[in-house]
């Protein structure tokens, strides 16, 4: 009703006086350290996915679109492009952890074409992952989590093991 009236296709809002449902927010849920742990180990073959989820806090979309160019082995940087914001792309660079760095470089020796995480059917990146992450997660014996909620697993891990500030842990993300 709201875009109809801001086109002028409606004089009001017939729903402007009804009252929103009461509602309760969901409390989020985050992995812990041990429940991350499992799930890693239960990833099977989609396990350099979930590593590079976990070690460059990126957003799935992200991940699934990461190029080979974009993958700088020598400085062990990663560079994610994200349309958050503005909607224009701009790149965020991240650094790899050891086992990051070591995983990339297994799958650059075997890399069959542009993408780093290639949907092995099609040769292009994934569109859907969702089964990934509810196999591992089940495979693993712990509550389902999205994606999204290793991300935010990894700014409590910053937040509460490593002490980092608030704004460090905003700007890294």
């Amino acid at each position: 009703f709201a875009w109809a009236f801001k086109r002028g296709l409606l004089t009001m809002n017939p729903c402007i006086y009804v009252d929103n449902m009461p509602h309760k927010a969901a409390q989020k849920r985050i992995p812990s350290q041990k429940e991350m742990t499992k799930i890693l180990v239960a990833a099977g073959e989609h396990r350099p996915f979930f590593l590079a989820l976990f070690g460059l806090a990126g957003r799935l979309g992200e991940l699934n679109n990461l190029r080979w160019e974009d993958v700088n082995f020598e400085r062990h940087q990663v560079t994610l492009w994200t349309r958050k914001g503005d909607g224009s792309p701009r790149a965020q660079i991240k650094h790899m952890n050891p086992e990051l760095y070591t995983e990339f470089m297994r799958l650059w020796n075997r890399r069959s074409g542009t993408w780093v995480f290639p949907n092995p059917k099609t040769g292009e990146p994934y569109r859907n992952r969702r089964k990934q992450i509810m196999n591992a997660c089940h495979t693993a014996g712990v509550p389902y989590y999205s994606w999204h909620c290793i991300r935010h697993h990894v700014a409590s891990l910053l937040a509460d093991t490593h002490k980092e500030s608030l704004p460090t842990i905003q700007k890294m993300l």
